[in-house]
């Protein structure tokens, strides 16, 4: 489970490589004046989550911006993060201890 009381900011950046097992709050933003903007971040190459926005006339824009929390272990990167709009955070995990 998440232990949302030692959470680090891990600054705006674009990807991350995991040195621990835990949980990642991953930004998102961009847009296209030219079409439907889609979003996407992915985790060791792979798309792991998908946001595609189209706005309507008269301005042309598109644009996404959000964010979502991913689990993440050691060595995965995560790519496709927004390193201009708001910091991302590393959350790491409260592990339960088994009893025999």
């Amino acid at each position: 489970m998440p232990d949302y009381s030692n959470q680090t900011s891990l600054g705006k950046i674009s990807s991350y490589t995991a040195v621990k097992t835990g949980w990642i709050v991953a930004h998102y933003y961009g847009y296209s004046t030219s079409g439907a903007y889609t979003a996407q971040i992915k985790i060791n190459n792979k798309i792991v989550f998908s946001d595609t926005t189209e706005a309507p006339n008269p301005n042309n824009a598109r644009a996404s911006r959000g964010q979502i929390m991913l689990p993440i272990d050691v060595g995965d990167v995560v790519s496709g993060l927004s390193a201009t709009e708001t910091n991302c955070y590393f959350i790491p995990g409260k592990w339960v201890t088994p009893t025999v």
